[in-house]
């Protein structure tokens, strides 16, 4: 039956019964045991604090408002705190392992600790290249994530990555590299003049170069009549370490003034090449000057200086990628989250 007590009740052996109603304080002694069998459940007030033996579950209430009030629940193996939302509870915070800090893109990080399970891993830039600028035509955007995510005895190990995908396109520069002057009082003919070079970016192919060259030479002079020079430009490209001849372009000879750029008598030359390279390249210009065999006299009107030089123009180069993508150099932020 019912058994209450009104005062103290002190018992050296056993208190047997279906309820045992105690109104002020219920006290064990040192060792002292206070056990529940299955299916119990210990409610402290009118539910503020609830222990479920059976499901192994905790729960702490608002006590002040037990039906819509926050509430934390602690289960086996997590901790969740939940608000009344919408008419309905929802879980809100729950309590995980997590893991931040920084790794070097395409470098196997090992998350320090032992983890319950396989963490969800986030990766974001930290010092990260987000931009190529040899691709200035072209749409680029960077792709970060956890890779090759590993989970071993409770050892977490990843790779953060972080690509740079450029889109196809086509690329054109005029004048990549300054006009070359040649003073042949300086360089006698024969001589080689060469532009100094340029890089072409990785998987450009098709690539398409003009140039203009101009030259002219002087031999002797008598009274007021100077003797001009035919001359020969053998025009040669380096492109990847490799010489591949263009043309050879016969130079007339000439009584111009060359100390400034030739813009009216340029030769002009072109050439494709196939290009595809799977880094970038090299390229620059090259002539070769000789003598064409024959001279013409012309009314001596400019000085030697003025009258002996070669321009050598890269005019533009232009050429076409395919889309690609590139492991960008840097670091990347991680966050590691495990239930």
């Amino acid at each position: 039956g019912l058994a209450q007590l009104i005062g103290s009740l002190i018992a050296s052996g056993s208190l047997t019964g279906r309820e045992l109603n105690a109104a002020a304080k219920m006290q064990l002694g040192p060792g002292g045991q206070f056990i529940m069998g299955d299916g119990s459940i210990f409610q402290m007030g009118s539910g503020a604090v609830l222990i479920d033996s059976e499901t192994g579950v905790l729960q702490i209430r608002d006590p002040n408002n037990l039906t819509t009030g926050n509430y934390i629940r602690v289960d086996t193996g997590d901790i969740t705190t939940y608000q009344y939302i919408a008419g309905a509870y929802r879980a809100m915070k729950s309590l995980r392992k997590m893991e931040v800090g920084v790794g070097n893109n395409g470098a196997t990080v090992t998350l320090p600790g032992y983890w319950p399970s396989q963490p969800k891993i986030q990766v974001s830039p930290n010092a990260l290249q987000c931009y190529n600028a040899n691709y200035p035509s072209q749409s680029q955007q960077l792709r970060c994530y956890a890779d090759s995510i590993t989970y071993n005895n409770g050892v977490v190990t990843f790779v953060p990555r972080a690509y740079l995908e450029i889109a196809g396109g086509n690329v054109y520069y005029t004048l990549p590299v300054p006009v070359v002057d040649w003073s042949f009082m300086e360089h006698a003919v024969p001589t080689t003049v060469q532009t100094t070079t340029y890089s072409v970016p990785a998987y450009a192919k098709n690539i398409v170069v003009t140039g203009k060259i101009y030259a002219q030479d002087a031999g002797g002079a008598q009274g007021n009549t100077v003797s001009m020079k035919c001359l020969t430009a053998s025009v040669k490209v380096n492109f990847a370490g490799v010489f591949t001849t263009i043309t050879t372009i016969t130079l007339p000879p000439t009584n111009y003034n060359l100390a400034t750029e030739p813009t009216n008598y340029y030769k002009t030359f072109n050439i494709t090449l196939p290009g595809g390279y799977s880094s970038a390249q090299y390229i620059y210009l090259v002539a070769d000057i000789s003598y064409g065999g024959y001279n013409s006299d012309f009314s001596w009107i400019y000085s030697f200086d003025n009258m002996k030089h070669c321009w050598l123009r890269f005019d533009s180069i232009q050429w076409t990628v395919s889309s690609s993508t590139q492991l960008a150099s840097g670091t990347l932020n991680y966050v590691a989250i495990a239930e």
